[in-house]
């Protein structure tokens, strides 16, 4: 279990990175190449997601029943992600959709009825 946690943080680190790299690309030639990287990353990180958490009984967490610190951590990069996504690159905002990932849009739905969270998730929307 320890390797596969660390190997869904390292996938929200490397998404994360290439959101920061399309940023700042000096050109838009490396900007199309980041873009194209990104899209194939996000998809493989979905793909994988959803794995996992269907493997997980598609019960909207991660590892067993309860929040653990991947349920935490993909619903802050989610956050991260759209928020840096809208202002920069917005046609990448379908990729992340309730429909093309309806088991990690469950994550998100479990933090935020959780009543012992919900003041920890206000400051990660807002």
């Amino acid at each position: 279990m320890e390797a596969r946690q660390m190997e869904l943080r390292s996938q929200i680190k490397d998404i994360y990175e290439l959101t920061v790299l399309y940023k700042f690309a000096p050109t838009d030639e490396v900007r199309k190449n980041v873009m194209e990287k990104f899209v194939v990353l996000a998809k493989s990180i979905i793909e994988y997601h959803e794995k996992v958490l269907k493997e997980n009984g598609s019960n909207g967490h991660y590892f067993g029943d309860k929040v653990t610190y991947v349920d935490l951590a993909v619903f802050a990069s989610n956050c991260a992600l759209k928020a840096s996504m809208k202002d920069i690159m917005p046609e990448a905002l379908e990729i992340f959709s309730k429909e093309n990932a309806p088991e990690m849009t469950k994550v998100i739905k479990n933090l935020k009825a959780d009543p012992k969270m919900s003041a920890y998730i206000a400051t990660l929307e807002n």
